[in-house]
């Protein structure tokens, strides 16, 4: 007996060494990344919930951060809806394969292939609607007057559109589980908020876990600089609008790790848990499938993550815009995981499904549609070798590799399947690498865009250079002004407002919600990208103006290089409406 007693004091006694190391390096990547507070939950299994407090919940009251302090879960509250709707399944009073416009007529959405490919409840789930991520100016609302969920979503319903064919393809969108949300709540009965608390809140013992602002017990948000950020009060509350202590959430991870813990069944995990998932994201550290959710909204940042073959679990919250989630995840799962695992490969490998995958792709599913005209400087070079296939940036700046294993591909990171070859309805022959949805793109298309590129580059900086030869010869009267003068200026001109109206938002830190409605940030966009396509064509005209006239051909030349790059890349801004650029609508 006293030697059980004697070997439990040392196992608890070297527990605590490690909690308290632990402890101490996280406080010293609190201190180092400016990050005003911090509470991390471990969670074990068979073992009690230990929680790190470290820093303030509020810097400029000096209040610390405690096992009481609520966080903004962010759109970790995601799993909170799915499970909410999860439970309406288990009662058997929703099916995930139902069509929406059957179950909610009245919310509005656009759907090309409605008629054979309806949008069902389990795509607002898995982000497989097709839709748009939700606007600026959805982003911008303040709902602090928390309008109801059916009033929010006929407020700008622009950004419900399916862009291909529902199931067929993912692209995280916050208007699914929004709406999501309200088919919990039609479902129910009840208001959303009050059924999230009866369904999922209340049986996890979730007692800190709610919806809406606390002025008490709640953290405040901070800029990098620790200076206090408002409390952002988001349109659609089942996207992300939720807070809870770290303790609570860890409740949460707990009921994950137990396959529901007797909560929920354990069909409703392995559906969750499920490709394409609901309501949990899949990750890996060090060969290691992890499971969770991360969230992130103005001053916080917070992540969740658990491993079923490790039986441990972590919650991170932080109340700073200084992200270190994923570094406070690599220090906890480094004191669980001693040596990496190897990924398991099922063999034969099927050599018929790579040997042609061979050629350059373009990701097709990107999460904001107005950033399609990007796409291309994201192209991959896929290559089978010898039991991977390698993908390569274009620019060749990074790559990695990912086992063959059967007709799959295994990420050494998760040691799961995550890439195969599929046939997609409207791009046809495509390759699926976790998230990511790749077609084929000619080389040819890739080389042209940044060929189109790095000629405006160069020109640009050609110019400035020249400029400082001919701008002082001109000052000085030595070089005549008129048409050939100003054919070497409108190019450049064009050029430089160009990279203003880029950098202007950023260098201002302009948060998304400012770019919503017309604010001097929205509208430096619009005009600036306006501007610039006006410059272009009068670049283009200058140029038409001076053909065959007498004089420097090399500086003609040159400009008429500059405007044709510039009509190449305005005509290409054009088509996928960067120009103008209005943010707002």
């Amino acid at each position: 007996m006293k030697l059980l007693t004697a070997l439990l004091a040392y196992m608890l006694c070297c527990n605590a060494a490690a909690h308290d190391t632990l402890e101490a390096r996280l406080e010293q990547l609190r201190e180092d990344s400016h990050t005003v507070g911090m509470s991390v939950a471990l969670i074990e299994r068979g073992k009690p919930t230990h929680v790190i407090n470290l820093g303030l919940a509020d810097a400029a009251r000096k209040l610390p951060v405690t096992d009481q302090t609520r966080f903004r879960t962010a759109s970790m509250g995601k799993m909170f809806t799915t499970l909410a709707v999860m439970r309406l399944v288990e009662d058997g009073k929703l099916a995930l394969s139902t069509p929406l416009h059957q179950l909610a007529p009245e919310v509005e959405f656009s759907n090309p292939y409605e008629a054979t490919a309806p949008v069902r409840i389990a795509h607002l789930m898995e982000h497989t609607t097709g839709w748009d991520d939700i606007h600026f100016v959805e982003y911008a609302y303040d709902n602090s007057r928390e309008v109801p969920l059916a009033e929010t979503l006929a407020f700008h319903p622009h950004s419900r559109t399916s862009r291909w064919v529902p199931g067929t393809r993912t692209a995280y969108s916050n208007a699914g589980a929004a709406v999501a949300g309200y088919v919990a709540q039609k479902v129910s009965g009840m208001l959303f908020e009050d059924w999230v608390r009866q369904s999922v809140f209340t049986p996890l013992g979730m007692a800190s876990a709610s919806y809406f602002e606390d002025t008490q017990l709640g953290a405040i948000g901070h800029t990098k600089d620790g200076k206090a950020r408002p409390f952002i009060h988001i349109l659609f509350r089942p996207c992300g609008s939720g807070i809870s202590t770290s303790s609570d959430m860890a409740r949460l991870v707990r009921m994950f790790l137990e396959n529901g813990d007797g909560i929920f069944k354990p069909e409703t995990i392995a559906r969750m848990e499920s490709s394409p998932g609901m309501g949990l994201q899949l990750d890996g550290y060090k060969g290691y499938a992890l499971f969770g959710h991360g969230g992130d909204i103005g001053g916080f940042h917070a992540l969740v993550q658990y491993s079923h073959e490790l039986g441990v679990g972590m919650v991170v919250m932080t109340n700073s815009d200084s992200n270190v989630r994923f570094k406070v995840r690599d220090l906890v799962f480094d004191q669980w995981i001693k040596t990496p695992k190897p990924p398991y490969l099922q063999s034969p490998v099927d050599a018929h499904t790579w040997e042609d995958v061979d050629g350059l792709y373009v990701p097709d599913n990107p999460r904001i549609a107005l950033v399609r005209f990007l796409l291309p400087f994201q192209a991959v070079r896929l290559q089978d070798r010898d039991g991977f296939v390698e993908r390569t940036a274009f620019t060749g700046t990074w790559s990695d590799k990912l086992l063959k294993s059967g007709i799959y591909l295994i990420d050494p990171s998760t040691g799961l399947a995550n890439g195969l070859r599929a046939q997609d309805p409207l791009a046809g022959d495509v390759v699926v690498l976790g998230t990511n949805h790749y077609r084929r793109i000619s080389v040819l298309q890739v080389g042209a865009m940044y060929a189109v590129l790095l000629g405006l580059v160069a020109c640009t900086l050609g110019g400035l250079v020249f400029a400082l030869v001919w701008v002082p010869r001109r000052v000085w009267g030595q070089l005549q002004g008129g048409p050939a003068f100003r054919l070497r200026v409108w190019p450049l001109l064009a050029s430089l407002v160009f990279i203003a109206t880029g950098i202007t938002p950023p260098m201002l830190k302009v948060e998304e919600s400012a770019l919503g409605s017309m604010t001097p940030a929205s509208l430096s966009w619009c005009i600036g990208s306006l501007l610039y396509g006006l410059l272009v064509l009068w670049s283009a005209w200058a140029v038409w103006r001076q053909r065959g006239v007498p004089g420097n051909w090399v500086a003609y030349w040159y400009s008429v290089l500059f405007t044709v790059l510039h009509l190449c890349a305005a005509a290409y801004l054009a088509w996928f409406g960067i120009i103008p650029l209005r943010t707002w609508a």
